[in-house]
């Protein structure tokens, strides 16, 4: 592609970030976040960040997911309700029903809700 004088954006990144993520290659989504950090033409925003801290709630690596969402707040890019629900997602799934709920306030605190969206915590709207 590059040699072909395209150059790839913060788009054709995210897009590979997902179908990585979606093929169960939650590895190579990580490694290629990573890779995104190390260069300067093209820095990981909020939805990339989003979409591998989905993907390793997914796989139950909520461990994980938090530092790198701990990372991506350390480099101030602001999470969005997206980032959360996955978090929160995550959380539950794992039965880990302080950290979800500390998650939820967290992101209420900061403003980060849309009032269209609800968020669920074990089956019940918050």
């Amino acid at each position: 592609m590059t040699s072909e004088g395209c150059k790839a954006n913060i788009i054709t990144y995210t897009t590979l970030l997902n179908g990585f993520c979606k093929l169960g290659s939650t590895t190579a989504a990580v490694q290629l976040l990573r890779n995104m950090e190390k260069h300067r033409s093209c820095k990981p925003d909020v939805v990339a960040y989003s979409t591998v801290i989905d993907s390793l709630c997914k796989d139950g690596l909520v461990a994980d997911a938090l530092n790198l969402f701990s990372e991506m707040t350390t480099k101030v890019i602001v999470p969005n309700v997206v980032t959360y629900n996955s978090l929160i997602h995550g959380a539950c799934l794992l039965s880990q029903s302080k950290e979800a709920m500390r998650l939820f306030h967290e992101m209420v605190a900061q403003q980060i809700t849309r009032g269209s969206n609800f968020q669920y915590l074990g089956g019940y709207v918050l």
